[in-house]
């Protein structure tokens, strides 16, 4: 059976159960035989429209969803000018593509705005940086979640995923959130701009794949790829 809690346990209260229930159609049709491309790249803008995030055709050959396949810019280009497949499942506008049934036009200057706030909050994480770059002990920090993406909003929180040495996570996370609390910058203390730790691991636990919902898991696939360094030794 096809695990679908992580979506629906990370999005519960966002979007809507029938959006929810569309995209996850989209990501486990057809499991057993390699999806061709066209299919492809509608799981691609579905999993991104959840998000209201529209995508050029390059990003959707960037972060096209085909495991095990392997697509060229040209592939794609090609597909998205001449499929008589994908009008109505994808619809475009000034370059921008979303799911059929939306105005790539609502979302383009959504985009626009969200991606100068992260721009913004990206300017404050490289000051945390240096701070976290005092610990010897703290070996990479990356910006993870909707920041990673340039998708966010004022109210968003700046997301962290951080490598520390072996043997030191609780020190780790003791000396580097309490400042943070202090201050009055975390969740539920700010509303502007909170810098959230939302997750730690060691430097001999990278391999994640334990936490895979499934064996194809969109949400793990893309967290990871979409993962911005911000400071490493």
């Amino acid at each position: 059976m096809v695990q679908t809690t992580g979506l629906l346990r990370f999005y519960p209260a966002i979007y809507p159960q029938a959006a929810v229930g569309f995209v996850l159609r989209c990501f486990y049709m057809d499991r057993v035989e390699p999806v061709g491309l066209e299919q492809a790249i509608v799981r691609t803008v579905a999993w991104f429209s959840l998000f209201d995030y529209p995508l050029t055709g390059f990003e959707i050959w960037c972060w096209l969803y085909a495991p095990g396949q392997k697509f060229t810019l040209s592939d794609v280009e090609k597909v998205l000018a001449e499929s008589s497949w994908l009008p109505g499942r994808v619809c475009q506008s000034d370059g921008f593509f979303v799911l059929g049934g939306r105005n790539p036009k609502d979302f383009i200057k959504l985009r626009q705005t969200k991606f100068l706030d992260a721009a913004r909050k990206f300017k404050k994480l490289r000051q945390a940086a240096k701070f976290f770059s005092l610990f010897p002990f703290v070996r990479a920090v990356f910006a993870c979640n909707n920041l990673s993406w340039h998708n966010t909003t004022p109210e968003s929180d700046i997301d962290l995923f951080i490598v520390v040495s072996p043997g030191t996570i609780w020190l780790s996370r003791f000396l580097l959130v309490t400042p943070f609390r202090l201050l009055g910058r975390r969740p539920k203390q700010t509303k502007i701009d909170p810098f959230c730790f939302s997750f730690f691991t060691t430097q001999n636990n990278l391999f994640l794949e334990k936490l895979l919902l499934s064996e194809s898991d969109p949400y793990m696939y893309y967290w990871l790829a979409s993962l911005v360094p911000i400071f490493d030794r």
